[in-house]
């Protein structure tokens, strides 16, 4: 199975490399730390990198592959995505957590999935 290190054939030639230099118990804790590695690599793949204060229809449009005119027009005046357009600003905006709930649906699901009445 391939992993992240760029698949089994590297697994195969570092593993032959380090028996050669190396003793067994030095492999078995490079292998350990390597999968250790890809765990956590893992993760950090899924989790954002950072949570701004608020999120604009620039934001959407960039995960929705959507003009940022038409997710105001289709998605937050229609309240698909719960957007608010505060007293004096001329944006409409929406919370991180929002952002993420949108930003699942459309990586699992689709764009389509939030046109379905909720």
């Amino acid at each position: 199975m391939d992993n992240f290190l760029g698949g089994s054939s590297l697994d195969r030639c570092l593993d032959e490399r380090l028996r050669n230099t190396a003793s067994a118990f030095e492999v078995e804790q490079l292998e350990k730390r390597v999968a250790d590695l890809e765990v956590a690599l893992a993760e950090l793949k899924k989790s954002p990198s950072y949570d701004k204060e608020f999120y604009t229809a620039h934001d959407y449009a960039a995960i929705m592959h959507l003009e940022p005119s038409t997710v105001t027009q289709n998605y937050f005046r229609t309240q698909r995505i719960k957007a608010e357009k505060k007293e004096g600003c001329k944006f409409w905006v929406t919370t991180a957590a929002e952002f993420r709930r949108v930003e699942a649906v459309v990586n699992s699901v689709g764009v389509w999935a939030l046109n379905v009445a909720a």
